[in-house]
């Protein structure tokens, strides 16, 4: 996992990578919001409606990008091998659709669950032999706003995820700008990217990518996203985010598919990185992944009552 503190962010030799268990209480209010489940969210509960019908909304145009027979510049820039816009599209399509997944291979399948966490003894998690409280988690962490339970559906909230701005104004004012002599973005993409929409989408997109490939990837600043290789960017939750909310935005100036630097004879490729590279820069995580959980008992999924069921396909 990776956390991030205000100076400094570092990744954990210890991945918890021992079987979890998550339990969630039971007393928690659940509402459906089309076909995904929200639990005591409460007074929250339209905000995160109106992002997921927002999302499915921002979500059709890069649908539509992804179905082109060549690729786009913001896919290139993040994913590179138009062999994988299948996949990528397949992911975004299933987010609108809420599409049952199994959070691991073999196990049945659930639409994702978010949980809004404001208190001790709501969620429970095991690590490394102690019952670990998730608001305590999340009050200790301080900046992550969200985590998900690799190998379950669910994806805890935390408090700061309200403190947050919700949904970017859409304008091509907002995007990034190149370093025309690096051929790197200028900025570190924090600015992009720090909604609640765009927290939502990094979840939603680790749970599918998850449920079918049995792994990911936790890289965030925008210019390490752009050398990762195309089988990497296809596990890394952010790479989908940067692309999502270029197209969203109309963003049009990136650095050229292969990045270079000047160098003493000339240009220097920069380096692609792979899979098993640590990138993270200071505050640029913005979620926490808990992997290995196995699910104690099937989640709930009856509704005390429905919000926004027009949220379907």
């Amino acid at each position: 996992m990776q956390i991030c503190s205000l100076r400094l962010c570092w990744a954990l030799s210890t991945l918890l990578t021992i079987a979890q268990a998550i339990q969630v209480a039971p007393y928690l209010d659940t509402v459906q919001i089309g076909p995904y489940y929200a639990r005591n969210c409460q007074s929250n509960n339209n905000i995160i409606a109106t992002l997921l019908n927002t999302l499915r909304d921002v979500l059709q145009p890069v649908i539509t990008d992804l179905g082109s027979s060549t690729s786009s510049d913001a896919y290139t820039t993040f994913f590179k091998d138009i062999a994988n816009a299948l996949y990528v599209r397949e992911v975004f399509s299933n987010i609108t659709k809420g599409v049952p997944a199994p959070p691991e291979l073999g196990t049945p399948s659930w639409a994702p669950i978010l949980i809004c966490v404001d208190g001790r003894d709501q969620v429970t998690f095991s690590e490394d032999g102690r019952q670990v409280d998730a608001y305590t988690r999340c009050r200790i962490l301080g900046e992550v706003p969200a985590m998900i339970f690799l190998k379950s559906p669910f994806i805890v909230i935390c408090p700061v995820f309200f403190t947050h701005p919700g949904i970017p104004i859409q304008s091509t004012a907002s995007c990034l700008t190149v370093d025309p002599h690096l051929n790197r973005f200028v900025q570190n993409g924090k600015s992009l990217i720090m909604y609640q929409l765009w927290y939502i989408l990094h979840e939603l997109v680790h749970y599918y990518v998850y449920a079918t490939k049995e792994s990911h990837l936790d890289i965030y600043g925008v210019n390490a996203c752009l050398v990762l290789r195309s089988a990497s960017a296809v596990l890394n939750a952010q790479s989908y985010v940067y692309y999502v909310a270029n197209v969203w935005l109309g963003c049009t100036s990136f650095p050229p598919p292969r990045t270079r630097r000047p160098g003493r004879g000339g240009s220097v490729e920069l380096l692609e990185m792979d899979s098993n590279m640590t990138a993270l820069n200071a505050n640029e995580s913005i979620a926490l992944v808990v992997q290995n959980v196995s699910i104690r008992a099937a989640p709930p999924v009856q509704t005390s009552r429905e919000l926004d069921p027009d949220l379907t396909s």
